[in-house]
């Protein structure tokens, strides 16, 4: 099969879809990490994807997000937020700067407003070394909405954080959503978390999508497709 990648522009027309993959594959040498992928993200929607470590689950956001070659098919939007477990701030700007980076001809009216909606205005002019873990995330994910993309990708982006913040930055992406309603694919190793924010819950194994589950499925559900 010659590999193919198919990115549509967000005005693209995907019947209400704002992603649509179809047979995604993916080798790392001899290794399948994606066999076969089929799937659709609707418009505003939110997609948690579960699974172990290894399974495929930040491949297929990679791929997603146009950072990975693959084999197949997807139609996504070209303008796409990013937000990892890393937030990767430059310690040499300011929070204002991070916000804009890639984007220097914006006023910085942009990123205050931006940076309000995540609670963190007051510390616009700070540097990244001073935020804490849970401030840090927020300046990722103002980052990553500033362009108002149609679609957030982010992969782990609270797994580092303490339970409480972790908590406090589940309530923060349900406001930015409803704020800025972008679609978003959320990978995570955490049930509950996929459980508190998604629609629709993917489980992967081996490279594969072996379940959907919608909101609101009981932890025991998801525990047994992820074989615990």
């Amino acid at each position: 099969m010659v590999p193919q990648f198919g990115i549509m522009s967000a005005r693209g027309d995907r019947g209400g879809m704002t992603v649509r993959a179809r047979g995604v594959r993916k080798r790392y040498g001899g290794r399948e990490v994606l066999r076969g992928i089929d799937l659709d993200i609707a418009a505003g929607g939110i997609v948690a994807l579960v699974g172990r470590s290894g399974c495929g689950k930040s491949t297929l956001l990679r791929a997603i997000g146009g950072l990975e070659s693959v084999e197949g098919r997807i139609d996504a939007p070209r303008e796409v937020g990013f937000g990892f477990q890393d937030a990767s701030l430059l310690p040499w700007m300011p929070v204002w700067r991070n916000v804009l980076l890639g984007m220097e001809q914006q006023p910085r009216e942009r990123a205050e407003r931006i940076l309000d909606s995540v609670h963190l205005s007051a510390r616009a002019d700070a540097w990244p070394l001073t935020l804490s873990g849970g401030e840090a995330q927020r300046v990722s994910l103002a980052r990553a909405l500033v362009r108002e993309p149609p679609l957030l990708l982010l992969d782990e982006p609270f797994g580092a954080l303490d339970a409480l913040t972790r908590r406090s930055m589940h309530a923060l992406l349900r406001e930015l959503h409803a704020s800025y309603r972008p679609s978003i694919l959320l990978v995570t190793h955490d049930v509950d978390e996929a459980r508190e924010l998604a629609d629709r819950i993917l489980v992967m194994s081996e490279g594969r999508i072996v379940a959907e589950e919608p909101a609101g499925v009981e932890r025991e559900t998801l525990f047994r497709h992820l074989g615990v």
